[in-house]
């Protein structure tokens, strides 16, 4: 999970995050995204 988050917070303003999301939903993993937007929010 550490890899995606990295992808994540790297590339946030260069991503689809409405494709990133449905993905983690296909994984029941919303919440996992909810915390790392959130935590690049904060940042």
């Amino acid at each position: 999970m550490s890899d995606i988050e990295l992808l994540i917070r790297n590339n946030h303003g260069k991503i689809n995050i409405e494709l990133i999301r449905e993905y983690f939903k296909l994984f029941n993993r919303e919440k996992d995204l909810e915390k790392i937007l959130g935590e690049i929010k904060n940042a």
